[in-house]
């Protein structure tokens, strides 16, 4: 799923052209976070990195069906 928005307020040529919109679990509450692409290619070379912090499959689907 291609979640990616354009950043219609840009208020300098520094900020962002696009932002992901993703929603992210916090202290039981769902919300939403808006990443840039540099901000999700650094926590994917992250989770290469340590693949012993990514949840098991097991701990994805009870993330998922809130078991």
């Amino acid at each position: 799923m291609d979640s990616r928005k354009e950043n219609k307020n840009r208020k300098s040529e520094r900020e962002a052209k696009v932002y992901w919109a993703s929603r992210v679990r916090l202290d039981g509450e769902s919300t939403w976070i808006l990443l840039t692409d540099k901000e999700i290619l650094r926590a994917q070379r992250r989770a290469e990195n340590n693949p012993e912090d990514l949840p098991s499959l097991w701990e994805r689907i009870r993330l998922v069906f809130g078991i």
